[in-house]
């Protein structure tokens, strides 16, 4: 075989592994579509049942219903296992990033976290599901860990998108300052200015400020995605500069989780205008 067709054997050999990564992209945009859709119609037809089976059976546990106390117990409960959690999901989060090789795929230090970060979410996930009184706000946490988890398939697929996951989980350093706030020990002396600093100051800079950012980060994202493939001369470009693409999820999941943090901002802010003190939690 001569050295031209060596090449030309070489070039068809690249083509195909090229055009199998195409189709791999395209079964999973495939899959987190509809798994997308299989969630959200369960979601919607379920709750919509559970909310009249609710109405005609309610009388049967209304002497099951918790007393106040009982409620108290559940939301701290569920409190202290936040506060006990997230201080490690922080520090796999600064350790990531803070190593380099954010964008290779077999760092390690990348799948502790990226496992961390999932076991705790489908757990709180669960916890949320199952004990509804333990937060504010349930369907609001749960549309949030459910986006969430949707989310995090990206990174776990494209290592380029990574640093982004990793700067939004950011955000949890937040919601351990928030679950703070409503414990006793940062209702009095001088652990209370620190810690309600820490939080209005990480509230703001990262719901109101980094999330927004990361609209246009993962839309550059995007856009090199099909850039890339326009240089490849891959055909699915075409349709990829369209959105119809894995890569153009993030664009629409971070401006739904922003959407979300403008929701929580406002009523913080009322909380704030009405002085009122934390609550049991968003």
């Amino acid at each position: 075989m001569s050295e031209a067709e060596e090449l030309r054997a070489e070039v068809l050999r690249l083509r195909e592994l090229l055009e199998v990564r195409d189709r791999d992209n395209d079964l999973f945009l495939i899959g987190l579509v509809f798994l997308a859709a299989i969630a959200l119609s369960i979601l919607i037809f379920f709750w919509g049942q559970l909310a009249q089976i609710w109405k005609e059976y309610k009388y049967l546990i209304e002497p099951l219903n918790p007393t106040a106390s009982d409620v108290d117990r559940r939301i701290r409960l569920h409190d202290y296992f936040n506060l006990l959690v997230l201080p490690g999901l922080i520090v796999l989060d600064v350790y990531f990033l803070s190593h380099g090789a954010v964008g290779v795929y077999h760092n390690p230090r990348f799948w502790r976290f990226f496992w961390y970060s999932v076991i705790y979410i489908v757990i709180d996930l669960l916890w949320v599901a199952a004990v509804p009184s333990c937060v504010k706000s349930p369907p609001t946490i749960l549309v949030h860990h459910c986006l969430t988890l949707l989310y995090l398939g990206i990174p776990a697929y494209n290592p380029d998108t990574r640093y982004m996951m990793a700067v939004d989980l950011m955000v949890e350093l937040n919601t351990w300052l928030l679950i703070m706030r409503r414990q006793p020990i940062s209702r009095k002396g001088s652990v209370k200015p620190v810690v309600s600093c820490g939080f209005y100051i990480t509230w703001f800079v990262i719901r109101c400020m980094v999330y927004p950012y990361g609209i246009y980060e993962v839309y550059c994202l995007f856009a090199r995605h099909v850039e890339k493939l326009a240089q490849e001369e891959n055909s699915a470009w075409q349709r990829a500069r369209w959105g119809l693409t894995y890569m153009f999820i993030p664009v629409v999941f971070q401006t739904l989780l922003v959407l979300l943090n403008i929701h929580w901002t406002i009523q913080l802010l009322r909380n704030a205008t009405k002085r009122k003190g934390p609550s049991k939690g968003l």
